[in-house]
This record gives C-alpha cells, structure tokens and sequence, in this order.
C-alpha cells in the first residue's frame, strides 16, 4: 500500500490509532471506550494492522513505532490546520502572493481589530517593543502615533537598537509629523533607518529579548535570552489596522528574520537624513515649504519640548481651527 493509503486510513481511523498509541488494548474494551460498534473496531483494526500501524500482542493490540510516529505527525497535520483557520480571518485582506509561509501561523495568535476594543490587538504590540532589548520593523504604513513614541522612548530613553524599513510615503511622514522624535532617534548609535519601495503588503515587527512578565536583560544589549515576538500587522484597504497575527515559535522567528533581512538588503539607508542640522531644526524635504511658492527655511524653536511630544502633547497652530 501507498502513502495514500496511509493518508486515508489516518483520517478514517485515526482516533482508532491514537487510543493505541496510549497503550495496547483489546477489541472489545476499544468498542466499551470508544463507543464503536464491533464493526467498525473490526474493520479499523484490520486496515491499521495491513498498513503495519498496529500489531496485536499478549495485552490486546498496540500501535507500531511506524503507528506512533504518524499519529503524532497527524496530530501536528490537525493542530497546522487549526492554526490556519483561525488566522485566515486575519490574513484575508492580503493578496494571495504576499509572503505569508506556513511557518508564520502555526502556533501564532490571531486577533482581529474589531469592536468594542479594536486598539487591542496593537496593545500587546506596543508592550512588546516597550519590553524589547532589540527591535527590527518593515513598516509600509504606520498603525498609529503611539508606536513612535513607544519606539522613541526604546531607541533614545533605554539605548536600546532599533532598525525599520520603511515606504518613501511613510519616511516623508516620519520626517514630518515626527521631526523631533526621529531626529533624536538618527542621532543614536543603535538606530538605523532604510527606506524601499518593495516592502510587503503588511506590517512585520520583531521584538527580542522581552518576555511576558515584563523583565528584560540590562538595557542597551542586542543579545539577550528572552524569547522573540514577531507580529503581522495586516491593514484594510481603508488603511486601518484589520488585525495583527503574533507568534513567538522558533519557526516564526526564522521566518521574519530571513524576510526583513531579504527586504532590508534591497532598501536604501537613510538615517542621515532624519538628524538635526546644527542651528536647530530638522531636515526634510518638504518642511518650511510654502504651499504655493518656492522652498523656505524650516521653522525654529516651534516644536515641543521632547518630553511633551512624548507624552502625547501637540502644537496647536492656525490650520488646527
């Protein structure tokens, strides 16, 4: 028999195979177990003993090695799938040839961006890169003003690395709607920024070295102990967060790492050009440019002091009215 064969009897008599595994029995308890008729024990029995997945013994008959090693494959088939249906709610808005791989869902947590608590899902996020000692993003869009602040306060309060790959469209708007934050985090060290026009249709963020509990390693080391977190951000075609897969399996940690450095090695770094010029201001390409005359210098002194900016204040100006 074929490896069709086996594949059928697994998924016809798999539960058969499984309560074997556990321990060998005889045909008649299997029937009192399993709430079988002696017909079907019968026929079960006597496809798996074919197929060399069980053998009768002195005890009643027992699952093979062959018999344990594929109901425990099956059990990882089921388990594969389980995890499939549930993140394909998450996952819908995506074209079909994204680079989403198997390895990327099994063993991960789908949670949709829905009401009464749509933030909810990017919560967890945000913790994780507030945790994080090492953060590494590919960001086509931005889900929202807090991960800035979350990422200023990593790259800038706790010294800790920080790399992100961006669209051009969201490098302009880094640039400025966050000229102070990003411009502070360019001057770090540990802080790289790259820009591409390949990025993949959702947002992919990994978070290392934090852990559930909140405790991390000393703070500016990119090696630490702490499990890696990596989450999906898929968007609507709105351009709102639709939901964020998370997964902290080593299959899932191999799989982000290999495409953010396959992203990054096709982008441009472009941290130079977040930093401060030395009178004060922030270079960007459209700042202090009038909207209906030539280029003029960017404003100085009307941004906010840091600490407010990061606590969430914003300058009111006359276009706010």
């Amino acid at each position: 028999m074929g490896d069709s064969d086996v594949l059928d009897a697994l998924t016809r008599r798999g539960d058969v195979l499984r309560r074997l595994r556990e321990g060998p029995a005889h045909k008649r308890d299997l029937v009192a177990e399993m709430a079988h008729s002696r017909s079907t024990i019968d026929r079960s029995i006597r496809e798996l003993e074919q197929l060399d997945l069980v053998r009768r013994g002195e005890d009643g008959f027992a699952a093979t090695m062959a018999g344990r090693l594929a109901v425990d494959r099956l059990g990882a088939f089921e388990t594969a799938i389980e995890d499939l249906t549930a993140a394909e709610e998450v996952l819908e808005p995506l074209p079909p040839g994204a680079p989403v791989t198997h390895a990327a869902v099994a063993g991960g947590e789908a949670r949709l961006a829905a009401d009464p608590a749509p933030y909810r899902p990017l919560e967890r996020l945000h913790d994780a890169l507030a945790e994080a000692e090492r953060y590494r993003a590919v960001l086509p869009a931005l889900d929202g003003s807090r991960h800035v602040r979350v990422l200023y306060e990593h790259v800038v309060t706790d010294d800790r690395p920080a790399e992100m790959v961006v669209t051009p469209g969201l490098f302009e708007t880094l640039r400025e709607e966050f000229p102070r934050q990003t411009a502070a985090m360019a001057e770090r060290e540990g802080f790289r920024a790259f820009v591409t026009d390949d990025a993949p249709p959702f947002a992919l963020t990994l978070a290392e070295g934090g852990d559930a509990t909140g405790s991390t390693a000393s703070a500016g080391t990119a090696e630490t102990d702490g499990e890696t977190r990596v989450s999906v951000v898929v968007f609507a075609e709105t351009g709102a967060v639709h939901g964020v897969l998370e997964n902290a399996t080593p299959g899932a940690v191999s799989w982000a790492s290999e495409l953010f450095a396959d992203v990054r090695s096709r982008a441009t770094e472009r941290t130079d050009a977040l930093t401060a010029d030395t009178d004060g201001g922030v270079r960007t390409s459209d700042a202090g440019r009038s909207r209906d005359g030539p280029a003029r210098p960017a404003p100085v002194g009307q941004s906010l002091p840091v600490s407010l900016e990061r606590a969430g204040f914003v300058r009111l100006d006359a276009p706010y009215f």
